[in-house]
């Protein structure tokens, strides 16, 4: 065959004066497609998932993205989810890593989905059979919350029992633009193959999508290679003694620290905590109506497929919830009580439990490990003590 063509080129080239050249003589085409060829390796092989720049998340390690996937995946086995953010996250991950459940880093524990220790608590005290998956995303808005639900009941994996996880942060922040959030960017956003039987818009979208993935991950190797250098030379990257040498020294992960689950009011965190929810608890009236309104969809969305819905309000300490803009606490739990009867769910209040203090958590906002395991002690007594709670957990498990 290629002699045939050589054979081609050759008469075509003495008869019309044509040189033909091989395709990659071109430049241009050349270019485009080792960038085709080197996005393809990156977004399949993911040479950056294990490589750490403090403070800095790169692209190739998508832990949201792991996380969804693997709860979207009809291979999942659970009847029972717990919804929230990184406080619903921190109950589920750290009683495991202290009772020795697991064994986690600071980068692995983002992908562990279980909550071994609850879900013991919780059939001891009800005796029902709960296979609860952790289903909280860190830093997730109630908009997060319903879409994810969206998608989980759209692949099929329909739970029985839905523990949501209720603070303030979620319905107020106004520091994280919804529209990037990073839930909202892997549905909305995703790096897509192009589907030809689109109209031509989605399609033209889509390649705008997959080429640009390059340069995405171009500027994370950027960072990683800076880091690096600067790492080595002892230099910092912005010239004030305070860049990538000094902070985001580089790292991998087999180097990651273990997860501490026995830190408590860690001084440094309580004051980074505080200085955060000062801004992300500024009221923006338009800001909390649309996240109620997530809310309420969220739960209507449950209930139509015959979910038990539990609602609980996590604790918090008062340093906490001195921050809350004056007259929101009042507000926000006349509008808790509202949507817990419109969809026949149960509310437990635990935001204010008085058995819990500075020292069960890391922060001001998050429990540690000690206060993971008395949180779930906490509302395993008050699912107890519930009437008729039992009897539609049963109900659902059934279905």
């Amino acid at each position: 065959m290629g002699l045939k063509n050589d054979m081609l080129a050759l008469e075509l080239q003495n008869k019309f004066g044509v040189k033909l050249k091989p395709i990659f003589s071109s430049v241009t085409l050349l270019t485009l497609f080792l960038l085709v060829s080197f996005d393809i390796f990156l977004g399949a092989v993911k040479p950056l998932k294990f490589v750490h720049v403090a403070g800095t998340m790169l692209k190739d390690q998508d832990i949201v993205g792991c996380r969804i996937e693997q709860l979207l995946d009809k291979s999942s086995n659970f009847n029972s989810i717990i919804l929230g953010d990184s406080t619903a996250d921190d109950i589920c991950v750290l009683p495991d890593v202290l009772k020795s459940v697991a064994t986690l880093n600071n980068y692995s524990r983002y992908y562990y989905l279980n909550c071994a220790i609850g879900e013991d608590i919780l059939k001891k005290n009800l005796s029902l059979p709960f296979a609860l998956k952790n289903c909280s995303f860190g830093g997730s808005l109630i908009s997060d919350q319903l879409l994810f639900v969206q998608n989980l009941l759209i692949h099929g994996n329909i739970p029985k029992i839905a523990f949501i996880m209720v603070v303030p942060r979620p319905f107020l922040d106004t520091t994280i633009d919804t529209k990037i959030s990073p839930v909202q960017c892997y549905f909305d956003n995703r790096f897509k193959t192009v589907d030809f039987k689109a109209d031509f818009l989605s399609s033209l979208d889509s390649w705008f999508s997959k080429f640009s993935n390059f340069y995405r991950t171009k500027s994370d190797y950027a960072v990683v290679m800076t880091s690096f250098f600067c790492s080595i030379f002892d230099r910092s990257a912005n010239g004030s003694g305070q860049g990538l040498s000094k902070k985001n020294s580089l790292s991998f992960a087999g180097s990651e620290v273990s997860v501490n689950p026995r830190i408590a009011a860690r001084p440094d965190w309580v004051l980074e905590e505080s200085n955060h929810y000062k801004k992300a608890y500024a009221f923006n009236s338009k800001v909390y109506e649309r996240q109620l309104e997530c809310f309420d969809s969220m739960l209507s969305l449950l209930r139509k497929r015959n979910t038990s819905v539990v609602l609980v309000t996590l604790p918090l300490t008062n340093e906490n919830l001195a921050l809350l803009p004056v007259g929101f606490k009042k507000m926000f739990e006349k509008d808790m009580q509202k949507l817990v009867s419109k969809h026949n769910a149960f509310l437990f209040q635990l935001q204010e439990d008085r058995n819990f203090d500075k020292f069960d958590f890391l922060d001001n906002v998050h429990l540690n490990g000690e206060g993971g395991i008395k949180f779930w002690r906490a509302l395993g007594e008050q699912l107890e003590k519930k009437s008729g709670l039992r009897e539609s957990l049963v109900q659902s498990l059934g279905r």
